[in-house]
């Protein structure tokens, strides 16, 4: 490999690297540079889809099975055709990192009248817009910071399990980075916990336990999004507290698990399921 590589081909040899090999989306004027990188990079195949809404709904169950998705868009018309699925996939928790390539710096400075926008000089308003339903949102303002942004953004969406917003000016596509840069691995785990705040936290909660005369433990969405079903298992393993799921958590404790009570769905529960959850005096959700 070159000292230095573009950033487009930068993006997708870390996408690579995270085990994202098939990126989603639509090209448009503002992303096409950024596309052409996808064939440098083995292991990487573009998925075209018919419409960006389509795109975003096609990342989201990627990112589900695999554990983290790519959604690339261009500017205004194209992203916000993907706001539906980006809202659910932020709702769900579900890491997909959407890029949208928009115009140039220049171009944005210069509050051109350009296609896509809305015409008023606001280049920033279908960010505004995205940063209410993704856990961040970001320009790239400059090469060399570049490369860290992505980093961070890549790692922000799979340890939160929720989607990000990279807008990448088409000006930025070619410039070059240290290829050497790609040998520091993202680190993708969690950071540790405050280890006085993490003890106060368990004995808080040893005291409500030893309290408690009827604790259950009930199973949401997210203990599948966070793929901790050994972690909930032990749990009721540990406890012996009767366990049930809501809906969205089936399959989040196996429903042959000795403790499994039932799933509950509010009012149209089974009576005992009903009872049994609505009676606890103490309970750990598991997200």
């Amino acid at each position: 490999m070159p000292e230095k590589i573009a950033l487009g081909r930068y993006v997708f040899e870390r996408l690579n690297q995270l085990g994202v090999n098939t990126v989603f989306g639509l090209p448009g004027d503002f992303n096409l540079a950024l596309l052409d990188h996808i064939d440098e990079v083995d292991g990487v195949r573009w998925a075209g889809n018919a419409n960006e809404l389509n795109a975003s709904y096609a990342a989201d169950g990627y990112a589900r099975v695999k554990g983290l998705a790519c959604l690339i868009t261009t500017f205004g018309v194209g992203e916000l055709s993907a706001a539906n699925g980006i809202a659910g996939s932020y709702a769900e928790h579900v890491p997909v990192i959407h890029i949208v390539g928009v115009p140039t710096v220049k171009a944005t400075k210069d509050k051109l009248l350009l296609h896509h926008t809305l015409g008023d000089g606001r280049f920033d308003v279908y960010k505004k817009m995205f940063a209410q339903i993704t856990e961040r949102a970001v320009t790239i303002e400059d090469i060399r910071t570049a490369p860290r942004v992505f980093d961070e953004m890549f790692r922000t969406a799979y340890v939160t399990k929720r989607p990000v917003y990279i807008a990448l000016p088409s000006n930025f596509i070619e410039e070059k980075v240290p290829a050497d840069l790609l040998q520091d691995k993202i680190d993708l785990t969690l950071t540790p916990n405050d280890p006085q705040a993490e003890e106060e936290a368990v004995e808080e909660i040893e005291k409500m336990t030893a309290a408690a005369k009827n604790p259950i433990i009930l199973v949401d969405a997210c203990a599948l999004r966070n793929e901790v079903q050994d972690l909930v298992a032990k749990l009721a393993d540990e406890t012996q507290f009767p366990i049930f799921a809501t809906p969205m958590g089936k399959s989040g404790i196996s429903e042959d698990h000795p403790r499994f009570g039932g799933i509950y769905v509010g009012v149209l529960s089974k009576p005992d399921v009903k009872e049994a959850v609505e009676s606890a005096d103490l309970y750990q959700e598991r997200y």
